[in-house]
């Protein structure tokens, strides 16, 4: 299935699920690759026969967060309406009025985590791909509302701890043995498993849309009312966000280096 989907954002349907593919290399986000998932949720909600959302991606990669080099080259105001929108969307998937299930096809890092813990479920594959929030190690703070959505999935302390504050990377059996995922299954049945997995929450006639979104927004409204950051100056108070940003861009780059 997976071969079939053209480079970029794109939605299909098995029956009554819907499947968001992610096909843009490393799947970094932008304002553009905001934009397309944001289309994307706009579609299945149109379609009324749709029950869940699946958000998978092509490759190796799941979604490897946020993209450093061309935020670290945007102006104040263009940084400004990209976070509030990546917030937004984190917001909005976290209450979307479905079940939602990330198949975790590869690397997950940093707001690549953020999206799969912002679904209800998570599926990944073995033997290949890390789970890993990696922002100490860049240098760029978590926002309190992100740490609190990750708490309210992560509940074990001793892995939260080593996770979120010390961006320890899990495989996905450790992902599964420490309660970030769900299942574990090899590559070659992810897409399957997924699905099955999804239908057997359904079951056949689905949740009422309405209902789901305001049990979730009981459980999780805090954290989106919470939502909106200070993009003005940096958790010290000291660098500003581009700056930061580019001190983030410059640390991963010399990782990548190692």
């Amino acid at each position: 299935m997976a071969e079939a989907v053209p480079a970029g954002i794109h939605l299909r349907f098995v029956d009554d699920i819907a499947v968001m593919w992610l096909n843009n290399g490393e799947n970094r986000l932008n304002i553009n690759s905001l934009r397309a998932m944001n289309a994307v949720l706009d579609q299945v909600e149109s379609n009324e026969s749709t029950k869940a959302l699946i958000i998978t991606g092509v490759g190796k990669y799941f979604s490897c967060g946020l993209d450093l080099a061309w935020l670290s080259k945007q102006d104040d105001d263009t940084l400004t309406t990209f976070f509030s929108a990546f917030d937004q969307f984190l917001a909005r998937l976290l209450v979307y009025p479905m079940p939602t299930v990330a198949a975790i096809n590869g690397h997950a890092y940093a707001a690549g985590g953020f999206m799969a813990v912002a679904c209800d479920y998570r599926i990944m594959r073995t033997q290949r791909g890390w789970f890993c929030f990696p922002e100490i190690n860049i240098k760029l703070p978590l926002q309190p509302p992100t740490v609190e959505m990750i708490r309210m999935k992560i509940r074990d302390n001793l892995v939260f701890r080593d996770l979120v504050m010390y961006g320890q990377r899990v495989t996905g059996e450790e992902a599964k043995e420490k309660g970030v995922v769900d299942k574990c299954v090899d590559m070659k049945d992810l897409m399957d498993t997924a699905i099955a997995f999804t239908r057997e929450r359904i079951g056949a006639d689905g949740f009422d849309r309405t209902t789901v979104h305001l049990m979730k927004h009981n459980l999780y409204g805090i954290i989106v009312e919470k939502s909106k950051r200070d993009i003005s100056g940096a958790a010290a108070g000291k660098l500003d966000t581009q700056e930061q940003l580019k001190r983030a861009h410059d640390a991963r780059q010399g990782k990548a280096r190692l």
